[in-house]
């Protein structure tokens, strides 16, 4: 994640779907690495530009990039936004604030699997 202020509006969104009982997953692929662990988490599936969170629907997979107000999308990171639109399974979300996530839990609570 590139910022504080990235993971700090990543941390309350998180703890926010984990109170509403929402299944939600970090994707830790960001973050400072030696190159001995990052070819070793290369080797493993770590691919640049996953979203930062995954959330588990009924009959969808939702793929979440948290950035700030002004945060742009990496090259990657749009790639991978190409390559969720593909599926019909999948949906791609760009969120910017808490307020982001709870406008989709009103919206979609129903689609949610809840823990």
């Amino acid at each position: 994640m590139g910022s504080f202020d990235e993971h700090r509006i990543q941390r309350q969104i998180v703890e926010y779907l984990l109170m509403n009982r929402i299944e939600v997953f970090a994707i830790p692929n960001g973050g400072h690495r030696d190159v001995a662990t990052a070819m070793v988490l290369k080797r493993e599936g770590v691919r640049r530009g996953v979203a930062d969170l995954m959330i588990i629907g009924k009959n969808k997979v939702y793929f979440v990039e948290v950035k700030t107000k002004k945060g742009k999308q990496s090259e990657y990171q749009k790639i991978f936004e190409e390559i969720v639109g593909k599926s019909s399974v999948c949906e791609y979300i760009l969120w910017r604030s808490l307020e982001d996530a709870e406008n989709f839990v009103l919206k979609y609570k129903n689609n949610l699997q809840l823990s």
